[in-house]
C-alpha cells in the first residue's frame, strides 16, 4: 500500500466510525499524521492527500482560519475526553501542542484562552474555590497517594503509568499498563501494599477507575477494598503533591 492509499484508507475508516487511535495504530502512523491529512482533505478533497509538489509552499492561515481551527481542536478534545478516549487535557497548552503536531504555529496560550472565552468554550468560576485539607502525615504508611498518568507513544498507542508513593518516605511503586481497568488498578494496589504495608489513609483523585465510575450513589471496588483492609480513602486533588512532582518528569508523548 502506497502513502496515498494509506491516507485515503485512514480518512475513510474514521468517517465510517472507527476510532482514530485504532486506525493510526493499525496503519503504523501517529494521530498527528492523521490530523495533518484530514486537514488537507477538508481543504482540497482527495487532491489534498497527494504529496505536495517540490518547492510548493502551503498558504498561510488567516486569523479567522486559525480561530476556527483552535475551536475545532478544542471541541474534539472535549468530545474525546467525555467519551473516555483522551486524557491529556483540553486547555490552551494542550491545544497549542495539538496545533504544533499539525504543523501550525500556535499563538500565545493567553490568546488561545481569549479565543475560547469569546466563543463560549470556557466556564468562569464566580465563587471562590474551597480549601481541600490534606490528610496528616507523621510516619511511614500514614498516607499513600495513588495516581495514573496517560501517555501516548509515537504511532498512537496509549499507555498508563500507575504510581503509588508513601508521602512520608517518598518510597514509590510503579507499573506500566495498556489499560486502566479497575481490575488492573486493584492488582497493582495489592502488590504495592504487600511490599509497603497497608496505609492508614489512601489519597486519590476523582479518576473513574478509583471512584467506581459514574455511579455516585455506590462505593467503587477500590474504596470497598481499602475499607475492608482498614484503610481510609480521601478524595483530594493532587496539586503540589508527591505524585505530581514525579509526574512532571514524564513527557506528554513518548
Amino acid at each position: 500500500m502506497n502513502e496515498y492509499e494509506r491516507r485515503k484508507q485512514a480518512i475513510r475508516r474514521v468517517i465510517e466510525g472507527e476510532a482514530i487511535s485504532k486506525v493510526c495504530a493499525e496503519l503504523g502512523r501517529s494521530r498527528a499524521w492523521y490530523y495533518k491529512w484530514r486537514r488537507r482533505y477538508r481543504q482540497r478533497g482527495l487532491a489534498g492527500l497527494q504529496d505536495q509538489r517540490p518547492g510548493h509552499q502551503p498558504t498561510q492561515r488567516t486569523a479567522d482560519d486559525l480561530r476556527a481551527l483552535i475551536l475545532e481542536v478544542r471541541d474534539r478534545l472535549v468530545s474525546e475526553a467525555e467519551a473516555g478516549r483522551y486524557h491529556l487535557g483540553i486547555g490552551a497548552a494542550q491545544i497549542a501542542h495539538e496545533l504544533r503536531s499539525l504543523g501550525v504555529t500556535p499563538p500565545h496560550e493567553r490568546t488561545i484562552y481569549r479565543i475560547l472565552r469569546a466563543a463560549g468554550r470556557t466556564q468562569r468560576l464566580d465563587t471562590p474555590q474551597g480549601h481541600c485539607p490534606l490528610p496528616p502525615v507523621e510516619k511511614a504508611n500514614d498516607v499513600h497517594q495513588l495516581d495514573l498518568w496517560p501517555r501516548v507513544l509515537e504511532g498512537g498507542q496509549m499507555l498508563f503509568f500507575l504510581h503509588l508513593v508513601d508521602v512520608a518516605t517518598w518510597y514509590p511503586c510503579g507499573q506500566v499498563s495498556d489499560n486502566k481497568r479497575t481490575d488492573t488498578i486493584l492488582a497493582f494496589l495489592l502488590k504495592s501494599w504487600q511490599l509497603l504495608g497497608v496505609p492508614r489513609t489512601l489519597q486519590v483523585d476523582n479518576e473513574m477507575s478509583f471512584t467506581g465510575g459514574r455511579w455516585a450513589a455506590r462505593l467503587g471496588r477500590l474504596v470497598r477494598l481499602a475499607l475492608l483492609l482498614g484503610c481510609e480513602v480521601w478524595f483530594n486533588p493532587f496539586r503540589g503533591t508527591r505524585t505530581q512532582c514525579l509526574r512532571r518528569t514524564l513527557p506528554r508523548t513518548m
